[in-house]
Protein backbone atom coordinates (compact mmCIF):
# COMPACT_ATOMS: atom_id res chain seq x y z
CA UNK A 1 0.00 0.00 0.00
CA UNK A 2 1.59 3.35 -1.17
CA UNK A 3 2.36 5.78 2.09
CA UNK A 4 0.60 8.91 1.79
CA UNK A 5 3.04 11.50 2.40
CA UNK A 6 3.25 15.74 2.58
CA UNK A 7 6.09 18.05 2.00
CA UNK A 8 7.80 20.51 3.94
CA UNK A 9 8.09 23.55 1.53
CA UNK A 10 11.38 25.36 2.06
CA UNK A 11 12.01 29.03 1.74
CA UNK A 12 15.40 29.78 0.51
CA UNK A 13 16.73 33.02 0.35
CA UNK A 14 20.75 34.89 0.59
CA UNK A 15 21.79 36.70 2.95
CA UNK A 16 24.59 38.86 1.14
CA UNK A 17 24.92 38.98 -2.65
CA UNK A 18 26.29 35.58 -2.40
CA UNK A 19 24.09 33.55 -5.15
CA UNK A 20 23.80 30.96 -2.39
CA UNK A 21 23.32 30.46 1.09
CA UNK A 22 26.31 28.03 2.87
CA UNK A 23 25.57 26.98 6.20
CA UNK A 24 28.27 25.00 8.16
CA UNK A 25 27.04 22.10 10.54
CA UNK A 26 28.57 20.13 13.45
CA UNK A 27 26.62 18.36 15.83
CA UNK A 28 24.74 14.65 16.68
CA UNK A 29 23.65 12.21 13.96
CA UNK A 30 20.16 13.01 16.20
CA UNK A 31 20.35 16.47 15.62
CA UNK A 32 20.59 15.96 11.50
CA UNK A 33 17.07 14.62 11.51
CA UNK A 34 15.38 16.69 8.85
CA UNK A 35 11.75 15.33 7.42
CA UNK A 36 10.75 14.70 4.05
CA UNK A 37 10.31 18.18 2.08
CA UNK A 38 11.20 19.57 -1.07
CA UNK A 39 12.01 23.33 -2.67
CA UNK A 40 13.07 24.61 -5.98
CA UNK A 41 16.35 25.86 -5.78
CA UNK A 42 19.77 24.11 -6.13
CA UNK A 43 20.95 21.96 -3.30
CA UNK A 44 24.72 20.44 -2.39
CA UNK A 45 25.41 18.64 0.94
CA UNK A 46 28.87 17.88 1.70
CA UNK A 47 30.45 15.95 4.69
CA UNK A 48 33.38 16.91 6.38
CA UNK A 49 33.47 14.25 8.77
CA UNK A 50 30.90 11.49 9.86
CA UNK A 51 28.26 9.62 8.13
CA UNK A 52 25.07 11.60 7.31
CA UNK A 53 21.80 9.05 5.95
CA UNK A 54 20.18 10.41 2.76
CA UNK A 55 17.36 9.95 0.98
CA UNK A 56 16.84 12.12 -2.39
CA UNK A 57 13.78 10.58 -4.98
CA UNK A 58 13.64 7.18 -2.94
CA UNK A 59 16.75 6.88 -3.22
CA UNK A 60 18.59 5.70 -0.28
CA UNK A 61 22.37 6.36 0.75
CA UNK A 62 24.97 7.07 2.97
CA UNK A 63 27.16 10.11 2.87
CA UNK A 64 30.78 10.04 5.04
CA UNK A 65 33.81 12.00 4.85
CA UNK A 66 34.50 14.60 1.61
CA UNK A 67 31.26 12.96 0.18
CA UNK A 68 28.63 14.95 -1.35
CA UNK A 69 25.27 14.36 -3.39
CA UNK A 70 23.42 17.34 -5.46
CA UNK A 71 19.84 17.85 -4.61
CA UNK A 72 17.86 18.57 -7.25
CA UNK A 73 14.93 21.45 -8.00
CA UNK A 74 11.63 19.63 -6.40
CA UNK A 75 13.57 16.07 -5.40
CA UNK A 76 12.36 15.14 -2.04
CA UNK A 77 14.81 14.79 0.17
CA UNK A 78 14.96 13.91 3.66
CA UNK A 79 18.59 13.07 5.86
CA UNK A 80 19.24 11.66 9.50
CA UNK A 81 22.34 10.86 11.17
CA UNK A 82 23.89 6.91 10.96
CA UNK A 83 24.88 7.05 14.68
CA UNK A 84 22.41 9.13 17.14
CA UNK A 85 25.38 10.29 19.14
CA UNK A 86 28.38 10.54 16.78
CA UNK A 87 29.05 14.22 15.35
CA UNK A 88 28.57 15.15 11.89
CA UNK A 89 30.58 17.76 10.30
CA UNK A 90 28.53 19.12 7.28
CA UNK A 91 28.15 21.74 4.66
CA UNK A 92 25.08 22.89 2.47
CA UNK A 93 24.65 24.97 -0.19
CA UNK A 94 21.24 26.22 -1.17
CA UNK A 95 21.85 28.47 -4.74
CA UNK A 96 19.14 31.23 -4.76
CA UNK A 97 16.12 30.49 -6.82
CA UNK A 98 16.13 34.27 -8.02
CA UNK A 99 19.50 33.95 -8.91
CA UNK A 100 19.19 30.20 -10.83
CA UNK A 101 16.13 31.99 -12.72
CA UNK A 102 17.99 35.02 -13.93
CA UNK A 103 21.21 33.48 -15.35
CA UNK A 104 19.71 29.98 -16.40
CA UNK A 105 15.62 30.75 -16.38
CA UNK A 106 14.90 26.82 -17.44
CA UNK A 107 17.33 24.95 -15.11
CA UNK A 108 14.31 23.39 -13.51
CA UNK A 109 13.73 21.12 -16.30
CA UNK A 110 16.68 19.82 -15.72
CA UNK A 111 18.76 17.27 -13.37
CA UNK A 112 22.48 17.23 -12.72
CA UNK A 113 24.23 13.76 -13.42
CA UNK A 114 27.94 14.01 -12.54
CA UNK A 115 29.01 10.38 -14.27
CA UNK A 116 32.82 12.36 -15.37
CA UNK A 117 34.76 11.30 -12.53
CA UNK A 118 37.48 14.33 -13.17
CA UNK A 119 33.99 16.63 -12.91
CA UNK A 120 32.88 14.90 -9.52
CA UNK A 121 36.85 15.47 -8.31
CA UNK A 122 36.53 18.86 -9.57
CA UNK A 123 33.69 19.62 -7.69
CA UNK A 124 34.70 17.87 -4.36
CA UNK A 125 38.01 20.28 -4.60
CA UNK A 126 35.87 22.83 -4.93
CA UNK A 127 33.30 21.85 -1.85
CA UNK A 128 36.30 21.71 0.11
CA UNK A 129 38.09 24.82 -0.76
CA UNK A 130 34.75 26.83 -0.07
CA UNK A 131 34.44 25.01 3.63
CA UNK A 132 38.21 26.05 4.70
CA UNK A 133 37.37 29.43 3.64
CA UNK A 134 34.32 29.47 6.24
CA UNK A 135 34.97 30.80 9.49
CA UNK A 136 38.45 32.51 8.49
CA UNK A 137 39.60 35.64 8.86
CA UNK A 138 41.30 35.78 5.38
CA UNK A 139 40.17 39.45 3.84
CA UNK A 140 39.45 37.70 0.41
CA UNK A 141 37.36 34.50 1.70
CA UNK A 142 34.29 35.65 0.44
CA UNK A 143 36.11 36.05 -3.03
CA UNK A 144 37.46 32.72 -2.82
CA UNK A 145 33.94 31.63 -1.62
CA UNK A 146 32.15 33.10 -4.35
CA UNK A 147 34.59 32.00 -7.03
CA UNK A 148 34.32 28.31 -5.96
CA UNK A 149 30.37 28.63 -5.83
CA UNK A 150 30.32 29.59 -9.35
CA UNK A 151 32.68 27.22 -10.97
CA UNK A 152 30.42 24.58 -9.84
CA UNK A 153 27.66 26.04 -11.21
CA UNK A 154 29.83 26.32 -14.47
CA UNK A 155 30.53 22.60 -14.07
CA UNK A 156 27.32 21.16 -13.93
CA UNK A 157 25.17 23.51 -16.60
CA UNK A 158 28.12 23.18 -19.00
CA UNK A 159 28.61 19.11 -18.54
CA UNK A 160 26.09 17.31 -16.60
CA UNK A 161 22.16 18.53 -16.78
CA UNK A 162 20.29 16.27 -18.10
CA UNK A 163 16.52 16.79 -19.44
CA UNK A 164 13.72 15.84 -16.58
CA UNK A 165 10.93 14.21 -17.89
CA UNK A 166 7.38 14.92 -16.15
CA UNK A 167 7.15 11.23 -14.25
CA UNK A 168 10.11 12.63 -12.47
CA UNK A 169 8.24 15.08 -11.05
CA UNK A 170 6.65 14.98 -7.06
CA UNK A 171 3.41 12.08 -7.41
CA UNK A 172 3.61 10.34 -4.21
CA UNK A 173 0.75 13.09 -2.50
CA UNK A 174 -2.12 13.33 -4.55
CA UNK A 175 -2.76 16.75 -3.40
CA UNK A 176 0.83 17.90 -4.16
CA UNK A 177 0.01 20.62 -7.12
CA UNK A 178 -2.62 22.39 -4.87
CA UNK A 179 0.22 22.80 -2.16
CA UNK A 180 2.83 23.75 -4.73
CA UNK A 181 0.93 26.32 -6.50
CA UNK A 182 -0.33 27.78 -3.44
CA UNK A 183 3.37 28.29 -1.73
CA UNK A 184 4.49 29.66 -4.71
CA UNK A 185 2.12 31.99 -5.69
CA UNK A 186 2.08 33.40 -2.14
CA UNK A 187 5.98 33.51 -2.50
CA UNK A 188 5.51 35.10 -5.48
CA UNK A 189 2.96 38.19 -4.43
CA UNK A 190 3.64 38.40 -0.65
CA UNK A 191 4.15 42.09 -1.08
CA UNK A 192 0.44 42.73 -2.70
CA UNK A 193 -2.94 42.39 -1.64
CA UNK A 194 -3.47 38.92 -1.11
CA UNK A 195 -6.53 36.96 0.34
CA UNK A 196 -7.02 33.36 1.62
CA UNK A 197 -9.76 33.80 -0.73
CA UNK A 198 -7.66 34.98 -4.10
CA UNK A 199 -5.08 31.98 -3.54
CA UNK A 200 -8.08 29.42 -3.33
CA UNK A 201 -9.58 30.89 -6.13
CA UNK A 202 -6.13 30.53 -8.10
CA UNK A 203 -5.41 26.90 -7.29
CA UNK A 204 -8.98 25.98 -7.79
CA UNK A 205 -10.30 25.25 -4.19
CA UNK A 206 -13.31 26.85 -2.46
CA UNK A 207 -12.15 29.04 0.63
CA UNK A 208 -13.40 26.80 3.72
CA UNK A 209 -12.01 23.68 1.88
CA UNK A 210 -8.27 25.28 1.15
CA UNK A 211 -8.19 26.75 4.89
CA UNK A 212 -8.61 23.60 6.57
CA UNK A 213 -6.65 22.09 3.34
CA UNK A 214 -3.56 24.21 3.96
CA UNK A 215 -3.86 24.15 7.85
CA UNK A 216 -3.39 20.37 7.77
CA UNK A 217 -1.08 20.32 5.37
CA UNK A 218 1.26 23.00 6.79
CA UNK A 219 0.35 23.28 10.60
CA UNK A 220 -0.08 26.82 9.76
CA UNK A 221 -2.89 29.03 9.24
CA UNK A 222 -2.90 30.83 5.94
CA UNK A 223 -2.45 34.14 7.45
CA UNK A 224 0.34 32.87 9.69
CA UNK A 225 2.11 31.81 6.91
CA UNK A 226 1.53 34.84 4.86
CA UNK A 227 2.54 37.63 7.28
CA UNK A 228 6.15 34.92 8.51
CA UNK A 229 6.87 35.57 4.81
CA UNK A 230 6.00 38.80 4.99
CA UNK A 231 8.62 39.04 7.97
CA UNK A 232 11.43 37.35 6.41
CA UNK A 233 11.66 40.15 3.35
CA UNK A 234 11.00 42.83 5.88
CA UNK A 235 13.99 41.83 7.72
CA UNK A 236 16.06 41.26 4.68
CA UNK A 237 15.54 45.07 3.69
CA UNK A 238 15.75 46.63 7.38
CA UNK A 239 19.40 44.47 7.11
CA UNK A 240 20.32 45.35 3.78
CA UNK A 241 18.97 48.39 2.94
CA UNK A 242 18.32 50.46 6.50
CA UNK A 243 15.29 51.08 6.20
CA UNK A 244 12.89 51.41 8.77
CA UNK A 245 10.08 48.99 10.79
CA UNK A 246 7.11 51.35 8.85
CA UNK A 247 9.44 51.60 5.13
CA UNK A 248 9.99 47.70 5.67
CA UNK A 249 6.20 46.51 6.72
CA UNK A 250 4.82 48.69 3.93
CA UNK A 251 6.94 47.97 1.12
CA UNK A 252 6.28 43.97 1.64
CA UNK A 253 2.79 43.47 2.21
CA UNK A 254 1.84 44.09 5.63
CA UNK A 255 -1.50 46.52 6.07
CA UNK A 256 0.72 48.50 8.59
CA UNK A 257 3.79 48.36 11.18
CA UNK A 258 1.74 47.34 14.22
CA UNK A 259 0.71 44.17 11.82
CA UNK A 260 4.69 43.91 11.43
CA UNK A 261 5.04 43.95 15.46
CA UNK A 262 2.13 41.23 15.82
CA UNK A 263 4.04 38.49 13.69
CA UNK A 264 7.81 39.26 15.15
CA UNK A 265 6.63 38.92 18.71
CA UNK A 266 4.62 36.22 17.94
CA UNK A 267 7.86 34.34 16.83
CA UNK A 268 10.55 36.13 18.97
CA UNK A 269 8.22 36.67 22.10
CA UNK A 270 9.43 40.42 22.48
CA UNK A 271 9.12 43.44 19.69
CA UNK A 272 12.01 44.28 17.63
CA UNK A 273 12.73 46.78 19.46
CA UNK A 274 13.66 44.76 23.01
CA UNK A 275 15.35 42.17 20.45
CA UNK A 276 17.87 44.79 19.14
CA UNK A 277 18.08 46.63 22.77
CA UNK A 278 19.16 43.32 24.46
CA UNK A 279 20.93 41.76 21.71
CA UNK A 280 22.75 44.92 19.60
CA UNK A 281 21.95 43.55 16.36
CA UNK A 282 18.51 42.65 14.01
CA UNK A 283 17.63 39.39 14.09
CA UNK A 284 19.98 36.64 11.91
CA UNK A 285 17.50 36.06 8.89
CA UNK A 286 18.36 32.30 8.64
CA UNK A 287 17.00 32.00 12.44
CA UNK A 288 13.74 34.04 10.94
CA UNK A 289 13.73 31.40 8.08
CA UNK A 290 14.12 28.27 10.55
CA UNK A 291 11.14 29.87 12.08
CA UNK A 292 8.93 29.62 8.83
CA UNK A 293 10.58 26.68 7.52
CA UNK A 294 10.29 23.92 10.19
CA UNK A 295 6.51 23.15 9.91
CA UNK A 296 6.12 24.15 6.68
CA UNK A 297 4.19 20.76 5.18
CA UNK A 298 5.74 18.65 7.57
CA UNK A 299 5.11 14.77 7.03
CA UNK A 300 1.78 14.02 8.92
CA UNK A 301 2.51 11.16 11.53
Amino acid sequence: MPQNYSYRYELSSTESNFPARVSLFDKPGKECYIDKHWHKILEIDYILSGDLKVSVQGDNFILSDNEYVVINSNDVHHTNGKYENVHIKYMVIRYSYVFLKQYFPDFEKYRFEIKNSVYKETIRKHLERIAGFLDTEDELAEIHILSSLIYILDILFTYCKVPRSCDEILTEDPNYDYARQAVEHINEHYSETITLESVASFVGLSPTYFAKYFKVKTNKTFHTYLNDIRMVHALTDMENYGVTETEAALNNGFANVKSFIHTFKRNYKCTLSQYVRDNNSLPAIHGFNKLVDENIFSRQK
